[in-house]
């Protein structure tokens, strides 16, 4: 099994923070989670822009899963897309970028509680 994640980089429309944060909150985290095979989604908000000058997205979104081929997910997701299963929003911005990752064996490092 393949653990990954997809990635996501968004921005609200403009003025529309609250609605946004409702909508993915109650409608989208769980929609994509529930048709895409996914089994875990969460949003994080910047803080601080690290490089300056450089296009700013507001939220980071990511969707872990676990399976034998990630790229199946996006298929799930795209066939969700197509039913209607997934419902877009006019509190996104279009301006975004998204992408899948798989977990790369030994490329991780936790700090040992003593």
């Amino acid at each position: 099994m393949v653990k990954f994640v997809m990635a996501s980089l968004v921005n609200a429309s403009p003025g529309a923070d609250e609605a946004f944060v409702q909508w993915h909150n109650d409608v989208h985290m769980a929609e994509v989670v529930e048709n895409g095979g996914f089994i875990k989604a969460r949003r994080l908000k910047l803080v601080n822009d690290l490089i300056p000058g450089q296009p700013s997205y507001q939220y980071l979104i990511l969707y872990e899963g676990e399976c034998a081929d990630p790229t199946r997910a996006l298929e799930h997701l795209n066939a969700a897309h197509a039913a209607g299963k997934i419902q877009p929003s006019d509190t996104l911005d279009s301006a975004m970028w998204a992408g899948l990752f798989e977990e790369t064996p030994g490329a991780a490092y936790h700090v040992q509680q003593k």
